[in-house]
């Protein structure tokens, strides 16, 4: 089943909606980016006198293309809940400036 438009929702399940995107992201930036962000930086600072243990350019690679993909999935989130937000101060707006509603 294809998910429905902003304008075929209610103004609840947009609020709701909004909610459950927002945490969403919260819970991936915490759980996923965060994570992959600091394996990354403490993979890739030079290593200490004494300490150079190689690191693979491959595992460099991988680590910045996981970093890279959870940053598209986190602006992907962002720019959904932009959208809703939108959405939901129009509808909000509509509601406040027409009478009888």
């Amino acid at each position: 089943m294809a998910p429905r438009s902003l304008e075929q929702m209610t103004f609840r399940e947009k609020i709701r909606d909004c909610a459950h995107k927002t945490r969403e992201l919260i819970e991936h930036l915490e759980q996923g980016f965060a994570p992959r962000l600091q394996e990354l930086h403490a993979k890739a600072k030079p290593p200490r006198p004494g300490h150079e243990d190689d690191i693979p350019d491959v595992t460099i690679r991988n680590l910045v293309a996981a970093v890279l993909e959870s940053h598209r999935y986190a602006e992907q989130l962002e720019e959904q809940i932009e959208a809703y937000g939108r959405s939901i101060d129009e509808e909000l707006n509509r509601m406040l400036t027409t009478p009888g509603i």
